[in-house]
């Protein structure tokens, strides 16, 4: 098996590239355990898929991270390699701190940018269907519907395998539940202690349901499947709507209860009745 200009060949058949965005909030309340747990955890995301995908045949891994506060930026490769590293060359993720706001716009502007086959998308052998992975400990606060509705005309975003992880009680699910276009899609961590183990999770599970999956014009992207197997794993199983009251038949008709025996009363004497 050998590599040639972003191709890889296995018994003369070019592989597909599958590439794996990353959406990182790394906004001030993200400090401490937060913060320590996403590096953790995307340290331990890059050592397994490594070892997932050095030998696959089903396709060969790209992986662009960028993060945002007040400002986003791509946090992997650089220009020449447009911002994203081959799984096999990835190194080391790069420790992030926490600081700033919230800019989820800016963000998904920029993802925009580079879902492109001129950008992030170049691949002379072909893509299989991206996955964009969004967490956010949160809510916006910038103007990210305007960003939201200008990425939902890209092609590239409408079949993308899209995640959302909702970190924490103030986490705005319903903000990346429109993000990713499904409710189902957005896993809610509460717990912060398991988000690195949940983020290996989810990039896992990601990656393989995205390495056996091709570009299609029917499909649109939801990580809906993948965030209930996580959850299930996790034994995180959304609680099942409560079952509806059986109807109870009407009570059978009871026979009138018979008047209770007279009592004798010591102060009434039937000798006394003539």
């Amino acid at each position: 098996m050998g590599f040639n200009n972003g191709e890889e060949l296995q018994e003369g058949k070019a592989i597909k590239e599958l590439h794996m965005f990353y959406l990182l909030d790394t906004s001030g309340s993200m400090s401490g355990e937060g913060i320590a747990q996403l590096n953790s955890g995307m340290r331990e995301t890059i050592r397994i898929l490594k070892d997932k995908f050095e030998a696959s045949g089903d396709a060969r891994l790209r992986i662009s991270v960028m993060t945002f506060n007040t400002v986003a930026a791509w946090v992997t490769g650089t220009p020449a390699s447009k911002h994203s590293e081959y799984i096999e060359d990835f190194i080391d993720f790069p420790e992030q701190s926490a600081q700033g706001l919230t800019h989820l716009g800016d963000a998904l502007n920029m993802l925009r940018a580079g879902l492109s086959r001129n950008e992030m998308l170049e691949s002379p052998t072909g893509n299989k269907r991206p996955i964009i992975i969004i967490m956010s400990d949160g809510a916006p606060n910038d103007d990210w519907q305007s960003a939201l509705r200008k990425i939902q005309e890209n092609r590239w975003f409408q079949q993308a395998i899209k995640i959302g992880i909702a970190l924490g009680s103030n986490a705005n699910e319903g903000v990346l539940a429109e993000v990713v276009g499904d409710r189902e899609g957005v896993l809610r961590i509460t717990d912060m202690s398991t988000f690195a183990n949940l983020l290996v999770a989810v990039s896992v599970t990601s990656s393989l349901a995205g390495s056996r999956s091709v570009v299609s014009e029917e499909e649109s992207g939801s990580g809906a499947e993948v965030v209930q197997r996580v959850a299930s794993d996790a034994g995180q199983k959304k609680p099942a709507p409560p079952t509806p009251p059986t109807p109870m038949d009407p009570p059978e008709p009871q026979p009138p209860t018979p008047a209770p025996a007279p009592v004798d009363d010591p102060l009434f004497d039937v000798s006394d009745v003539e």
